[in-house]
């Protein structure tokens, strides 16, 4: 589970999606990663710079009265505050863009049970309450869904088939 919620664990599979947009839309890929990268620093953005420091929430391995109670793995207990989960923002909100963007390709909606195991994760490493992980993916959700709408307004063809 702690190597499930590393960040750079997942850089092959990243790499993999940009080589399958690539491949299949070359003259949209550009467009297509500018959105997704906006879904992503939006949603951990609006979770790591707002929703933390404004709720001020204690995570569950820094909760004095769960000390000793929380299972804690190789001693990490993440930052202070833990609402809502910037992991499950950024996942979900990549889940969420791919799904829109690729209505009609059913490969990329696994993205969503990768996105669920990394929260998961999270829980499991003690830095993040269950509904920590529902904000941060409704969270990253609605940005991907707000980018797609912004794009398609400003005339861009961003639903791919």
């Amino acid at each position: 589970m702690f190597a499930l919620s590393r960040s750079d664990i997942w850089l092959p599979l990243y790499c993999v999606l940009v080589i399958l947009i690539f491949l299949k839309y070359r003259h949209k890929t550009l467009r297509t990663l500018i959105l997704i990268c906006l879904v992503i620093v939006s949603a951990d953005s609006f979770t790591s710079r707002v929703l933390k420091p404004y709720c001020k929430r204690l995570r569950p391995s820094h909760e004095p009265s769960l000390k000793g109670k929380v299972h804690i793995v190789y001693d990490y207990k993440g930052g202070l505050y833990g609402m809502a989960s910037s992991h499950a923002a950024n996942t979900f909100g990549l889940a969420m863009a791919m799904y829109l963007l690729f209505p009609k390709q059913r490969r990329y909606r696994w993205l969503f049970l990768w996105a669920s195991v990394v929260s998961y994760s999270r829980i499991y490493l003690g830095v993040h309450y269950p509904l920590d992980i529902l904000v941060g993916a409704g969270v990253g959700t609605s940005f991907a869904w707000l980018w797609v709408k912004l794009f398609q307004k400003a005339g861009f063809k961003v639903e791919h088939s």
